[in-house]
């Protein structure tokens, strides 16, 4: 040939760095720089810089020895391995990476994902793994549970998600674990819901809609240590601590204390206010009393126990020097069965009235 240009059986060299090859008016052009344009390139396999193709994706490896990362936009079927973080092993169908390092491996990618039946993540999709699944995914290599995940199944009717983050489920009406509740009016079987509605479901509590509470434990609003508000449902009881002293307490029996009291004489010093059942002056074994009103360390009471014909048995202040002067009705009262006086009128029944 001509020129700079060589044919024999094997190669046409043409020689010099502005040579070129052009066919059919410039649609194909090699130069002798290592520039090729053409409108149309069908390559069905290669290389291009460190990202290797072929008719089913391209691929960018880095590896060395038992460590790598694999980057990778595939448009075949997706490949189910042993693991989901080797890509000798897993090729999923999108744009994904796979890494393996030491105690850290795990891929993320978009397109189909490596997850069971109910589109939770698989360690193992060789034997679990189920297609249709499509979204966004990063998972770990040892883990069901997906660092985030938002995944639909197109394949079937009906609407079929499995969204994710941090180990929360959610979907337009609820963000749950374990499994979603959503009946506002029931404790959750595992995990916890909160309902777009407007309520929260945990198995031993839950706040409906309505606004009311259940719950199935202690519950203690605080301050501190010592300051702090104590409900126990299990034994229907309520505290009200202060500077650690228990200051009220509702329950069988209601108690109104002040520990210490305040200085000596005042009204109610040291007093302690006692109903040792329900006020029902019905029952002879109920009583009212309210314990050493007048200074600290005096043995008084003023009390109403018992019953007679609907009106209680007695009333007055007691002096509690001994068992017989409880029995008497003390130094200032009334008792129905004896009649005894004090300062009370000889019918009390009247001012009662």
């Amino acid at each position: 040939m001509a020129g700079d240009a060589t044919l024999n059986d094997t190669s046409l060299t043409i020689a010099g760095t502005a040579s070129s090859i052009n066919l059919n008016s410039g649609a194909f052009q090699a130069k002798g720089s290592g520039q090729v344009t053409g409108s149309t390139i069908l390559l069905k396999g290669g290389k291009i810089a460190s990202w290797e193709f072929n008719e089913d994706e391209i691929v960018s490896r880095t590896t060395t020895g038992t460590t790598g990362v694999t980057l990778r936009m595939r448009q075949a079927a997706s490949v189910f391995g042993t693991n989901n973080y080797q890509d000798t092993q897993t090729r999923l169908q999108g744009f994904g990476i796979q890494w393996y390092q030491r105690s850290n491996a795990g891929y993320m990618n978009f397109g189909e994902l490596a997850v069971d039946s109910s589109g939770n993540p698989v360690t193992n999709p060789s034997t679990s793994a189920e297609t249709g699944w499509h979204g966004l995914s990063m998972c770990r290599w040892d883990s069901t549970t997906p660092y985030f995940q938002f995944a639909v199944r197109d394949d079937v009717s009906g609407i079929l998600v499995n969204n994710q983050i941090a180990g929360w489920k959610f979907n337009t009406g609820s963000l749950w674990t374990g499994t979603e509740q959503t009946d506002n009016t029931a404790y959750s079987t595992d995990g916890i819901t909160i309902g777009s509605a407007g309520y929260i479901s945990a198995e031993k509590f839950r706040l409906q809609t309505n606004g009311d509470v259940y719950l199935e434990g202690d519950v203690k609003a605080s301050l501190d240590a010592t300051n702090y508000i104590h409900l126990d449902p299990t034994k229907g009881e309520l505290k009200m601590i202060r500077a650690g002293n228990e200051r009220i307490k509702l329950g069988e029996d209601i108690n109104i204390g002040v520990p210490g009291g305040f200085a000596d004489g005042a009204l109610f010093t040291n007093s302690q206010i006692k109903f040792t059942t329900n006020v029902n002056v019905s029952d002879e074994h109920n009583d009212v009393a309210m314990i050493n009103m007048f200074g600290a360390g005096k043995s008084d009471f003023m009390y109403i126990t018992g019953s007679a014909g609907g009106y209680p048995q007695s009333v007055g202040l007691k002096a509690l020097t001994s068992a017989s002067n409880e029995a008497a009705g003390g130094f200032m009262g009334y008792n129905w069965d004896t009649g005894g006086g004090g300062l009370f009128p000889d019918d009390p029944k009247s001012v009662i009235n």
